[in-house]
């Protein structure tokens, strides 16, 4: 079977954890990094003359978190018009209320749940090649 049974519950619920990191990640992508001074003030790292384990996971976590946003983005711009902006206005937007998106899109409440259900199936579709889906 091509395309197979997904368990929409569990699939939204992933949607739902990612998308409700992005601000997180959004912080974390644009965190500068640098090294902490040493007791002697000088910004060499000590021990075997390696790279400092700290700066190093610093800039991991700062390329993974830019990372994941790329992926974010490209997901979204893959979804229609409608569904990419109730994802934006839900997840993305500083604590709207659900009444302000409710009256921004002049639907109701159950129309609104109905298509944010679809629209996270839709983005677990096509964000980076279905890893968000979980099959039945």
């Amino acid at each position: 079977m091509l395309l197979p049974e997904i368990n929409e519950k569990m699939t939204r619920r992933n949607v739902m954890k990612l998308l409700g990191q992005y601000h997180s990640l959004r912080r974390l992508a644009g965190r500068q990094y640098e090294q902490k001074l040493t007791a002697s003030y000088t910004l060499e790292p000590k021990g075997d003359g390696g790279t400092s384990k700290p700066v190093e996971d610093m800039v991991t976590r700062k390329v993974s978190a830019i990372e994941i946003i790329t992926h974010i983005h490209d997901a979204l711009n893959k979804l229609n018009g409608q569904q990419r902006k109730l994802l934006w206005e839900h997840y993305t937007i500083s604590a709207p209320s659900e009444y302000e998106i409710v009256t921004k899109f002049n639907i109701s409440v159950a129309t609104y749940y109905r298509k944010l259900e679809k629209a996270q199936l839709a983005f677990a579709e096509v964000y980076h090649l279905g890893e968000l889906i979980v099959e039945m």
